[in-house]
């Protein structure tokens, strides 16, 4: 079985894109955040690229806070023209209670 080549010095195919998160996750408690970033290029509809990541305060004391920076690759790398716009959603996983 041979290797299949792997070359990142050039070209270079992707580009880099940090999404800066910021919040609080309460006591017990664990966030999910889900990131949508739409490309939008000069020829073709929008190119979409998603990531989610989790925070997880479940056997916390204290309220968490969260500043994190999640690094994104888009591919084709970005060029001249393009716009990047970023949707974020998230959602709080509790535990449920039974009456």
């Amino acid at each position: 079985m041979a290797a299949l080549p792997y070359d990142f010095d050039t070209p270079q195919t992707a580009s880099g894109q940090l999404i800066h998160v910021t919040g609080t996750v309460p006591i017990g408690e664990i966030y999910v955040a889900a990131c949508q970033l739409a490309v939008t290029r000069v020829v073709g509809g929008p190119d979409y690229f998603y990531i989610t990541k989790e925070y997880d305060n479940s056997t916390g004391v204290a309220v968490d806070v969260v500043t994190d920076d999640i690094p994104m690759a888009i591919v084709p790398r970005l060029e001249t023209g393009k716009t990047v716009t970023l949707t974020n959603y998230g959602s709080l996983i509790g535990q449920i209670v039974a009456l």
